[in-house]
């Protein structure tokens, strides 16, 4: 009996520390990282620990990994890895000495490796406090691992493909897993309670091209720099971004392939673009997040693969100026309207077949948003929300988009407005042969804010509003017309191929066409242009490869237009030099009282000596464009919007007779003008010739500003000569 007791006592004594004290480990990967050590490249990682409890010193442990891919790594000699205890809670020195060393090797077959480290002070009888580490209830880094990556290309381009090897590195009575406990000094030590728990992250499909962690940044193979990170983003190389938030800030940067891991998020900044050329995956919810703010948007380019998985999503921002309507198209498959309601958003879409805008925001419910390539008039009033960035989550719009458009026939006639948008999370090219159209008119409108009017892009002839942009920005909304009354057979095609990033989003108009005339209106701090111009291929009446439509922007803006013979209202007027004298209409209104300006631009490509006068029918006042492009006026709403007419005389092959500007001689169907531009004394007067130098017609000049004569002639060009007091005049005119 004495003896048993002795051997129970026994027990306790070297087995009642291992039950009183049991503890389980658990095991975690992390902070992935590219670098060159040693004139190699490394695939560096840290392995982390924690215990179940606290009061255990680390004795020994063993680590295992499987290997995936070991074609991937370099695994000759057995021992080619790299080890780094100093950086950890091992990496501490007892008396000048390292308190634990290490042995590392490849398995054989080299589809593992290992790493076994103990205490250097196994049997010095020293108290564990002083020569272990002690294992918390946190995380803590023990060792820093490196595997030296393939020079092949299977080891550039692929994953690292390495996880725990539980089986290897087993714990309980017998096994690696060890602690020491303080005051029972050393060699007595205890094992650690099987079975090992392990964190779920591993680096399986972690690339070993380029990586971001958190702990280091990003990183990537091919640098030339012992023990200096490696980026260069013109590579278009594989990338994988492990955890928290991977940051581009910068314009143009290239992957081949993209994962975005659990419990990561990449963010592409605000002004700043990535291309992706292959396949992308998504692992957390807004693991992509493209960012926007005042100065810019952020752009991303995929190929057309793009798997979500695990919940994973894209965020999408976007900012509005605030206290203003913009053009917006979402981004998204589908998404719901919960962020425009939470900020209060106005927001609106046009239903052409029912001729009417329709507000998509109900405050009192929320609803999903799923038609691709709508686009919506969104406002932001700061007086409801002080954050202009709305956010859409969701699955990124990629690859090929058709939308049917119509021109539905209403009550005021046809229709065929369509408010539509960029679908993508990245600009496209309005001039690509593969943005394709079926009966729509080849011009785009875009809502401009700062000027409270539309801007014009007619690709047909490549003509388009002063500072506007053949580059469609990311989400901007537009609007485009179906050509056909009554049919509903109009379409848009577009796919990846005309998207780019935009970095230049405005152009200048092409003033080296000739006979080109721009006309601005200005007032009340905001803009309208309308365009001019003279080609002999085209007609007098609404072409839609030559000519834009007027559409009116805000009330308390500056309306400005020119009309064509069929009264329709266009801000380009691409027509024929229909005689020698040519009057064109301008439409002008405004919906605030006020001094407003016209100033006309690219005059000089008309030849010398042609002659352009804007006449105020409201003053009277002829100004002599040449000369005095601009021209300053008040303006009230009640005004005729018919106020203004635009003179053109032979502007090919003008007359250069300077002295004309006293003495306006023009014609208009088969009426005679002879207007007195000084407004003074008017004696004197008019003979008509014919080509042949015959006089045909002759009258007096009556003493008022404007004489007004019938000559009787047969339709054709004649040379008209008024002679007054002081002076002659002579101007080629054209009689109906």
């Amino acid at each position: 009996m004495k003896k048993i007791f002795l051997l129970l006592i026994l027990i306790i004594f070297l087995y009642g520390p291992y039950f009183i004290f049991a503890q389980v480990l658990t095991f975690k990967v992390d902070n992935p990282r590219i670098i060159k050590k040693n004139n190699k490249q490394w695939f560096q990682f840290d392995v982390l620990i924690k215990a179940s409890d606290t009061g255990t010193y680390l004795y020994s442990t063993q680590l295992a990994f499987d290997v995936a891919n070991p074609n991937n790594f370099v695994t000759t000699p057995s021992n080619n890895i790299y080890v780094d205890l100093s950086q950890g809670i091992l990496g501490l020195y007892f008396n000048g000495m390292p308190e634990y060393t290490y042995v590392r090797n490849w398995g054989s077959p080299t589809n593992s490796f290992g790493v076994a480290i103990t205490t250097n002070f196994a049997t010095s009888g020293a108290d564990p406090i002083d020569v272990c580490a002690k294992i918390t209830t946190s995380f803590q880094k023990i060792v820093t691992i490196g595997t030296e990556i393939s020079s092949s290309a299977s080891g550039v381009t692929g994953t690292a493909g390495i996880k725990f090897s539980p089986s290897n590195m087993p714990a309980g009575l017998g096994q690696v897993q060890h602690y020491a406990l303080p005051g029972i000094l050393l060699p007595t030590h205890f094992p650690y309670l099987a079975p090992n728990m392990f964190e779920g992250f591993d680096f399986n499909y972690v690339y070993l091209s380029r990586v971001f962690s958190n702990a280091w940044g990003w990183s990537q193979y091919g640098g030339t720099s012992n023990n200096v990170q490696y980026i260069n983003w013109a590579d278009v190389i594989n990338t994988s971004v492990w955890d928290s938030v991977g940051i581009i800030n910068t314009n143009g940067a290239l992957m081949n392939k993209l994962r975005i891991h659990t419990g990561a998020r990449l963010k592409i900044m605000s002004g700043n673009s990535l291309s992706c050329m292959d396949s992308v995956e998504i692992n957390e919810p807004n693991g992509l997040w493209i960012s926007s703010d005042y100065y810019g948007t952020g752009s991303f380019i995929d190929n057309g693969i793009i798997t979500y998985k695990n919940g994973g999503s894209v965020g999408v921002e976007r900012y509005l100026k605030q206290n203003q309507w913009h053009l917006y198209c979402i981004p998204v498959d589908t998404t719901a309207t919960r962020p425009f309601i939470s900020k209060q958003l106005g927001m609106k879409w046009y239903d052409e077949p029912n001729h009417v805008y329709r507000s998509i925001v109900n405050p009192g419910m929320d609803s999903l948003l799923t038609r691709d390539m709508l686009g919506y008039f969104v406002y932001s009033n700061s007086t409801l929300t002080s954050n202009p960035v709305v956010k859409v989550t969701g699955s990124l719009h990629t690859g090929p988009i058709m939308l049917p458009m119509g021109n539905h026939v209403g009550p005021k006639g046809p229709d065929g407005w369509n408010l539509i948008g960029n679908p993508y999370p990245s600009a496209i090219d309005w001039l690509s042969l593969n943005f394709a159209l079926s009966q729509v008119d080849p011009t785009i409108y875009v809502f401009h804010p700062e000027t409270g009017n539309y801007y014009f892009w007619n690709r047909h002839d490549q003509l388009h509003s002063t500072n506007a942009s053949s580059i469609i920005a990311a989400q901007q909304g537009f609007y485009m017309h179906a050509t056909v009354p009554g049919s509903q057979n109009g379409s848009i095609y577009i796919d990846n191929s005309v998207r780019l990033h935009s970095a230049q989003p405005f152009y200048k108009p092409d003033t080296l066409l000739t006979n080109y005339l721009f006309i601005t209106a200005s007032g009340n701090g905001l803009k309208d242009e309308t365009q001019i111009r003279f080609d002999s291929t085209t007609t007098s009446l609404f072409d839609p490869d030559h000519d834009a439509y007027k559409l009116t922007g805000l009330d308390e803006a500056p309306q400005l237009y020119s009309i064509l013979q069929d009264s329709t209202e266009v801000s380009l007027n691409t027509l024929p030099y229909g005689g020698a004298n040519l009057i064109i209409p301008l439409g002008f209104h405004t919906g605030v009282a006020g001094t407003d300006t016209l100033e006309a631009s690219n005059l000089e490509s008309f030849p010398p000596g042609s002659q352009i006068w804007l006449r105020d029918l409201k003053t009277d006042i002829y100004q002599y464009l040449p000369d005095q492009p601009r021209y300053i006026f008040s303006s009230v709403p009640t005004d005729d919007p018919l106020r203004f007419r635009l003179y053109f005389y032979y502007p090919w092959v003008g007359i250069n007779n300077h002295s004309f500007r006293n003495i306006l001689i023009y014609s208009f169907d088969d009426y005679l003008f002879v207007k007195n531009l000084n407004k003074g004394p008017t004696n004197g007067t008019v003979r008509v010739y014919d080509l042949l130098g015959r006089e045909v017609f002759e009258a007096l000049l009556k003493d008022m500003d404007l004489n007004k004569f019938l000559p009787g002639v047969n339709s054709g060009y004649y040379l008209v000569r008024v002679v007054t007091d002081d002076n002659s005049y002579s101007q080629k005119v054209y009689l109906k």
